[in-house]
């Protein structure tokens, strides 16, 4: 049976728009391709691929996980949609996907992993010109996801937040709280008032005991002795946040003495050991 020429031309049409399809839809992030016009598309489960992409609001997590909620302002329905999302370190998410008049998108970081904190949020918008960057401290980025109705033309959007440990440390006692007999019930176990100071570190003062070396006045290797013994109750300290083990700090002490030059010690010590104390 002889095919009809015109049945021929339409088979090749036909199969030239399912070709043309499939390479649009490949060539389109994740497979997924927005229609201009069409409503809000929220799909914070679907995977992304760290890379800014037309019409698209990506989100990428790096450092530590965290905890995202999202705001999807649809400008062609003028609803909203709200949620959160939980993303590991180096995961990428797509929030948005949109054509037509397109939405604004708005995510922000509420919560890290523990011992981490915001660093920076690199955020990289692209539009048909290409794309511009732009980093912030703060952890709220607003930005367009369009189609040809946006206010850009074409846009996507990709957040990259980075997060880093928080710093350890930040507070400290004087040798001059230590010495007060109201306070001996601070010093940490297994320290005590009449420990001979010997019995932890290199024996710099022999026959006294840690609450003598901290009680003695003077300079040199003297006010060294004294903000050891604060540093040595301040590392030990359940309830004070220091800025060196109790192996650093004697470690330290022992590395110094004997020397003749105690003063870069005494001075790193006293800046610890003065930043402020919670106790009492």
């Amino acid at each position: 049976m002889r095919v009809p020429f015109l049945t021929l031309r339409s088979v090749a049409a036909i199969a030239g728009v399912l070709t043309l399809a499939a390479c649009e839809a490949a060539n389109e992030p994740d497979g997924l391709v927005p229609t201009p016009g069409s409503p809000a598309s929220v799909i914070p489960l679907t995977p992304g691929n760290g890379a800014a992409n037309l019409e698209e609001f990506e989100l990428c997590k790096y450092g530590s996980s965290a905890t995202f909620s999202y705001s999807v302002f649809d400008k062609t329905t003028s609803n909203t949609t709200n949620g959160t999302i939980s993303l590991n370190d180096g995961d990428c998410r797509v929030i948005a996907l949109f054509g037509g008049l397109g939405a604004d998108v708005t995510v922000n970081e509420t919560s890290a992993q523990s011992g981490f904190m915001l660093d920076r949020v690199d955020v990289t918008t692209i539009t048909t010109a290409g794309t511009q960057g732009y980093t912030q401290s703060t952890s709220s980025v607003t930005e367009e996801v369009s189609g040809s109705g946006g206010t850009l033309g074409l846009r996507g959007a990709l957040p990259q937040y980075y997060n880093k440990g928080i710093p350890f440390g930040g507070e400290g006692c004087t040798p001059g709280y230590w010495k007060q007999p109201h306070h001996f019930d601070s010093w940490p176990a297994p320290y005590q008032p009449t420990d001979l100071f010997s019995a932890y570190f290199e024996d710099a003062f022999p026959g006294k005991t840690l609450l003598q070396v901290l009680s003695t006045g003077g300079g040199k290797l003297i006010a060294l002795g004294r903000h050891t013994v604060a540093a040595l109750l301040n590392s030990a300290s359940s309830g004070v946040d220091y800025n060196l083990t109790t192996a650093e700090v004697i470690a330290e002490f022992n590395a110094t003495y004997p020397a003749s030059n105690y003063g870069p010690q005494k001075d790193r010590f006293a800046s610890f050991n003065e930043q402020g104390c919670p106790l009492n």
